[in-house]
């Protein structure tokens, strides 16, 4: 008997006395797990477009950060891989399947051919010379038809933002006087408009910049089936709407802003001359402003914001043909506010894709 209440007495004392808390925030039960497995385990509540938060065995955590976006929401509300394939949605619109930005381009009409939303802080653009087509949908692409004479115009989305480029098919085409001058004009929301000549930005009330454009570009068909300028890289599966091919002729186009408008001058020698070779292409391209850029030692007032986006960044002496060698820098940003107030141990691994 004396045993058995022995047995009792400790079950009892065993049930009633205090249990640890469990873990209440993603961060502990993370650093639970890890201390628990010997093994890192993610903090999905930090989880971010450019960013992953992990918590490590001994306590402290690691944060793995891109330069650029490399993931996204998708519907069900889960993190995944990029997803620029566009589809039409039930209201008409056009929308990709995985965006790290928001992104609506028309499904044709007279509203804005495109919306980019950086959360609160909106851009969108829209083509003035009437109303749009209903666009051809391919992956990233949407192409509407003959919004001129011969002039498709095309918009594709993708990690760096937003691409319009005009594709002007034959030599009649060319000679529209609407080519004279190219305008889009624009509407925002918690951001202001800047342009130097060149590109524009656009920031919000603290200064930083949210949307902005590298220096719009034109260039013709010279070259198409050609591979990359750059030794070792390929562009076989990249069209001449989407960046110079080799040995194009190109030509750099100014840029004025306005407070509802952005105007590209195309280069009439490029768009008339004789040695030009069709379609040629028109591109004042916005990007969402993201953490990397190049500049080049033999055009330093040339933005590469959105530029060369096919080439990616470039380090050193590149040959360009015709061009000879051309010196290249680049540079990333990367976002560090979520350091703020910590110890960092080390920074342990740079990492470049190569694509």
């Amino acid at each position: 008997m004396v045993g058995a209440a022995l047995q009792v007495v400790g079950a009892e004392t065993a049930q009633a006395a205090p249990q640890p808390p469990a873990p209440t925030t993603s961060k502990a039960r993370a650093a639970a797990k890890a201390a628990q497995t010997g093994q890192p385990v993610e903090i999905p509540d930090l989880t971010t477009a450019t960013s992953q938060t992990f918590a490590n065995p001994d306590g402290t955590l690691t944060d793995q950060v891109a330069a650029a976006p490399v993931r996204a929401r998708h519907a069900d509300g889960s993190w995944g891989d990029l997803d620029f394939t566009l589809t039409t949605a039930a209201n008409g619109s056009v929308v990709p399947a995985a965006s790290p930005y928001g992104a609506v381009l028309s499904g044709g009409g007279t509203g804005a051919l495109v919306k980019l939303a950086q959360g609160t802080k909106t851009l969108s653009l829209s083509w003035p010379n009437g109303s749009l087509p209903q666009p051809v949908l391919s992956g990233a692409t949407a192409t509407y038809p003959n919004v001129l004479p011969d002039v498709d115009l095309r918009a594709s989305l993708g990690a760096d933002g937003f691409s319009e480029v005009l594709v002007v098919k034959t030599r009649q085409a060319a000679s529209n006087p609407a080519l004279a001058k190219v305008r889009f004009t624009t509407a925002v929301g918690g951001v202001t408009i800047h342009g130097d000549g060149n590109s524009f930005s656009a920031v919000d009330g603290s200064g930083a910049e949210i949307f902005g454009s590298g220096t719009p570009m034109m260039w013709d068909s010279v070259g198409a089936s050609a591979s990359a300028r750059v030794p070792g890289m390929t562009r076989q599966n990249a069209s001449p709407a989407d960046a110079p091919p080799a040995d194009s002729h190109e030509a750099a186009m100014p840029m004025a802003v306005s407070s509802n408008a952005v105007e590209v001058t195309p280069s009439q020698t490029l768009l008339t001359g004789s040695d030009s070779v069709f379609p040629v292409y028109i591109d004042p391209s916005v990007s969402v402003v993201g953490g990397w850029s190049m500049i080049n030692a033999n055009h330093l007032d040339q933005s590469y914001l959105s530029y060369d986006r096919n080439e990616g960044a470039k380090v050193g002496f590149i040959e360009q043909p015709g061009d000879g060698n051309e010196l290249y820098r680049s540079m990333w940003r990367y976002g560090t506010s979520a350091f703020a107030g910590k110890h960092v141990r080390n920074w342990n691994e740079i990492t470049f894709q190569v694509g």
